[in-house]
């Protein structure tokens, strides 16, 4: 009789310590849009395959940082693809190589908005209709 195989989702295994040097600490969870508290010790486990999903936020902006005031999210899911989100529908979303060259011109009119890349490092620039602009560079892999 062949062997039999039982595949097990991967899963990585986040710990967290040196936690007590921050005020706070939080994992972002882009596609989400969720915030999971961190406590030193703690341990968490995430999906393999979400590269670009997860941030790690730590500390308490202090009068030098720039705070971001703007509602628009850009962020990368797996599979090439590019989520450009908001609150309030989006109007405009460019998309430029390094060079410069606009690559992708899109008006929106949506919430939220699913480009797919080629492999590369691009610059996405977004505006709602609020006229709130948000540029980002992502690497799409």
């Amino acid at each position: 009789m062949p062997p039999q195989f039982h595949f097990l989702p991967i899963e990585v295994t986040l710990s967290f310590e040196g936690l007590q040097h921050f005020t706070s600490a939080t994992l972002y969870d882009a596609e989400e849009r969720t915030e999971t508290p961190l406590r030193e010790g703690m341990t968490l486990s995430v999906p393999a395959n979400t590269s670009g999903r997860y941030f790690l936020r730590a500390g308490t902006p202090t009068g030098n940082e720039v705070l971001n005031a703007s509602d628009i999210q850009i962020y990368t899911l797996s599979g090439n693809r590019v989520m450009v989100a908001s609150a309030t529908p989006l109007k405009d979303i460019r998309v430029y190589n390094l060079s410069g060259a606009l690559m992708k011109h899109v008006q929106a009119g949506v919430c939220s908005f699913e480009l797919y890349l080629p492999d590369g490092i691009y610059i996405v620039k977004a505006e709602n209709a609020n006229g709130e602009v948000e540029t980002a560079k992502v690497a799409v892999r």
